[in-house]
């Protein structure tokens, strides 16, 4: 899949295979070009300085963290997640990815970004100790002033949306009036499923569309006695695959701001590489995904439990 992206882009916008376009033309670049251009690059390499303290505390907290995040309950072997609920005997899950996530945001709001702070532990004298404060890794000033909150809620929505269809059975209502779905062929659902949930996720978020959509077409699945994770795959998949409306996820919103690039050329670069996806989701999911998980093809007694 990423092949196939690849290819598209270097061939509608470097004009590869085609020398005589305007896209090969316009980035052609001449020697003289090419060493400028490394000459740039070395000058900007050396401005970045060897790493600072700061940085290592960076490295440091998130290469921590994304460890922590997967022994926290890995299901290989007893993570530390597993441990906890044992020993203070909470219930399974009781201790979620939230937490980790807020310990770590709590060390990087306390932890110096300077050798200079601990002046304060070897100063003799009063006036030997720093005469201004030390800034933490993470400035909270810094961070309350670009921080999305608009999007913490737009993911906590969806969320909540998902909840809410499920708790109000609106899943339940939605997934029988699919149930004409059931004299197609498993394959075309399948299709169908791919083509609504990209269509949808170029213009919500990824999470949200996921949420929503994810229990609507398991419950479709158990409607017409299918395995309802074979449709989950597909949709959790299709959900990723924003690549056309600069809505659809943040690294569209960012590339198009920071480069000015129109909507109507994102559409159009985003159209070969939608196209494919489709093509290769749906022969994965159908025939490939089987063959990995031979339990796709059987009804799961959980799933005909909920449906007698």
């Amino acid at each position: 899949m990423e092949a196939l992206l690849f290819i598209n882009l270097i061939v509608l916008y470097l004009g590869y295979f085609r020398p005589n376009s305007a896209a090969a033309k316009e980035t052609s670049i001449t020697p003289d070009g090419i060493a400028a251009a490394k000459r740039a690059v070395d000058a900007d390499w050396k401005k970045l300085g060897r790493i600072t303290f700061w940085e290592y505390m960076v490295i440091i907290l998130f290469g921590g963290a994304m460890v922590l995040f997967f022994c926290r309950s890995p299901q290989m072997f007893e993570g530390w997640g597993d441990f906890m609920e044992k020993r203070f005997d909470r219930p399974h899950k009781f201790i979620r990815d939230s937490a980790l996530a807020a310990l770590v945001s709590y060390l990087m709001l306390l932890a110096p970004s300077s050798l200079y702070f601990f002046k304060n532990f070897i100063a003799k004298y009063h006036d030997n100790f720093p005469k201004t404060p030390v800034q933490s890794v993470l400035n909270w000033s810094e961070m309350n002033a670009k921080l999305p909150y608009s999007f913490m809620f737009l993911l906590g929505g969806g969320f909540a949306l998902s909840d809410a269809a499920k708790k109000t059975g609106l899943n339940e209502k939605i997934g029988e009036s699919l149930q004409s779905l059931k004299s197609l062929p498993n394959a075309a659902i399948i299709l169908i499923i791919i083509i609504v949930v990209i269509f949808v996720t170029n213009f919500a978020s990824n999470v949200v569309v996921c949420n929503v959509f994810v229990p609507i077409v398991m419950e479709l699945a158990k409607k017409i006695d299918r395995n309802p994770l074979w449709y989950a795959i597909a949709a959790g998949f299709s959900a990723s695959y924003c690549f056309m409306i600069p809505v659809g996820t943040p690294g569209n919103l960012i590339v198009q701001s920071a480069a000015s690039i129109p909507t109507k050329k994102m559409i159009i670069a985003g159209a070969g590489p939608t196209l494919s996806t489709i093509i290769i989701t749906w022969a994965a999911v159908y025939f490939w995904a089987p063959v990995i998980w031979s339990d796709l093809l059987i009804l799961p007694d959980w799933a005909h439990a909920q449906t007698t």
